[in-house]
């Protein structure tokens, strides 16, 4: 799906929107997967401000060497409508169909209407893109403090990130780098060229410094002058290390094709380009260490969770298993605590392990969530705090 919106817009077919000069086409990146599975996770539907930090991290896994500096884009999408897989594929949909608030020439978005995901999604300059998702029992949105149940969050990631141009307006393929070839007339392609940021100015400052680069010995990746890896195009560092990025690589490497933008879309149209990660389930684990504390009073396998409305949400009260989370202000007008006076706990729920335990979060964003889980396994997994009621 990411394909054929790019090449619609590349080639000039999306209304109102100029061709693109210097559209790339895009790789799957190995590593921009792991960071945007990883944090969807969380089930938190807001930015991952860490994932340029976080992709340094998985840099091993990466299609490319990473250069001095990173730059990671990010889109989001959050449903409670899973059909099927293909669902998740209208997220990407609605990503692109932004292109209609979006204004080229002035490159301003229309009043009240978001258009960075298009922006993203066609950016000219972007080599690398990696998705992931996660089943989420409960999903909370932190711009609208709102919680969405049975939801599953999509994200992902791309390399580099957008800018304020999403691509250069002209004629397909005319403003393609050096190492691009033109692909069906539309976007620039080829097989990967791992090196590529590697070898780039880590700042636009460098032209200052051209002056001052090491001339004896000259400069190399490793060298004790700054400037060499700072300034790896200004003082020739790839240049000295034999790296040519402008280079067309014709014979792609770790069992990589140079695509053919034709079979792509062909491919696509048959649903069968799902470039998706599997997803990842809640872990049904019960806690490795289970506490051994004795359980308070109205915590136990005397009281139950019940819901205020039962033809609609009883059989998710019941599944919560201590006070914590069945008053939580999440179900505060759905749930409530029962003793068994009144014979309501016809299935009295066994004591639960983490009785004088709960999770929790010290960020305001996850707190909520955390607090939804139940067992230690769980709420380590989601890098939450499992900790005792004090």
């Amino acid at each position: 799906m990411h394909i054929i919106n790019i090449v619609i817009t590349a080639n000039g077919s999306t209304s109102n929107q100029p061709s693109a000069s210097n559209m790339n086409e895009l790789f799957w990146d190995p590593a921009l997967a792991k960071v945007a599975e990883n944090y969807t996770r969380s089930c938190v539907f807001a930015h991952n401000e860490a994932r340029s930090t976080q992709f340094k991290a998985y840099s091993n896994y990466s299609m490319f060497t990473l250069g001095s500096t990173i730059s990671v884009g990010e889109n989001l999408y959050l449903t409670t409508r899973l059909e099927s897989l293909d669902t998740l594929l209208k997220g990407l949909e609605a990503f692109y169909a932004e292109y209609q608030y979006f204004t080229y020439d002035s490159l301003a978005c229309a009043s009240g209407q978001q258009c960075g995901h298009y922006k993203q999604m066609v950016q000219g300059t972007t080599r690398y893109v990696g998705c992931g998702y996660t089943y989420c029992d409960v999903a909370y949105y932190p711009d609208l403090d709102k919680y969405y149940y049975n939801a599953v969050l999509l994200a992902c990631d791309y390399s580099p990130g957008v800018s304020t141009v999403p691509y250069i307006s002209g004629s397909p393929c005319s403003g393609c780098n050096s190492d691009r070839v033109c692909m069906n007339s539309t976007m620039c392609g080829g097989c990967p060229n791992p090196n590529y940021y590697y070898c780039a100015d880590s700042t636009t400052s460098c032209t200052n410094f051209k002056n001052y680069c090491p001339t004896d010995p000259k400069c190399v990746f490793n060298s004790t002058s700054a400037l060499c890896s700072l300034c790896r195009t200004t003082c020739n560092t790839c240049t000295n290390e034999n790296i040519n990025i402008n280079s067309t690589i014709k014979t792609c490497s770790n069992g990589i094709k140079t695509y053919d933008l034709n079979d792509e879309i062909s491919s696509a149209n048959n649903n069968n380009n799902n470039n998706f990660i599997n997803p990842t389930l809640s872990p049904t684990i019960v806690p490795t260490n289970k506490p051994t504390n004795t359980p308070t009073i109205g915590i136990n396998n005397n009281y139950c969770c019940h819901a205020y409305d039962t033809n609609r949400y009883e059989d998710r009260c019941n599944l919560l298993l201590t006070m914590n989370t069945c008053n939580d202000i999440l179900y505060s007008r759905k749930c409530y605590w029962n003793n068994n006076s009144n014979n309501k706990c016809s299935t009295p729920s066994p004591t639960p392990s983490n009785a004088k335990y709960y999770c929790t979060s010290a960020g305001t964003r996850k707190k909520a969530a955390c607090q939804l889980i139940d067992t230690q396994a769980e709420c380590e997994y989601n890098t939450c705090t499992w900790q005792i009621y004090s």
